[in-house]
């Protein structure tokens, strides 16, 4: 969850219309919505094991329990945004290195109630969200 927004991250078997055409990725205020549900996973040929911390700076991939696909980042342009487009990628929970994002914390470990930053690897950028603007003020 987004701590400053108060969202979740949250997708669903919808495709951009435009940019990449992959599965979008938006932000949603609701608890409940299985959409928002996330399996974290090692790094691509590695490891992770159940129970075990994760330490801060290793590289891991989220993915979206619904749709089996990863939460994946590269160069397109978000249609919705116009930032850097986030999306769900792969099949059955493997894509590629855009699915690598890097945890940041402070201390040895990702504990559960810590806050953290996700880096992706292949582009430097903070997964992040936006407040869309209001019409009609």
């Amino acid at each position: 969850m987004n701590t400053d927004y108060r969202v979740r991250l949250h997708s669903h078997d919808v495709k951009y219309g435009t940019g990449s055409g992959q599965q979008s990725v938006t932000a949603t205020e609701v608890q409940e919505d299985i959409n928002s549900h996330w399996l974290v996973k090692a790094a691509t040929g590695k490891t992770c094991v159940r129970g075990e911390p994760i330490k801060c700076g290793s590289i891991i991939r989220l993915e979206h329990v619904e749709t089996k696909k990863n939460l994946h980042s590269h160069h397109f342009q978000s249609p919705l945004s116009g930032n850097q487009e986030i999306s769900c990628y792969g099949d059955n929970g493997e894509g590629d290195t855009g699915d690598h994002w890097t945890v940041i914390c402070s201390g040895d470990n990702w504990q559960r109630d810590d806050s953290i930053m996700l880096k992706h690897v292949d582009t430097q950028m903070y997964l992040s969200t936006w407040e869309r603007p209001s019409v009609g003020r």
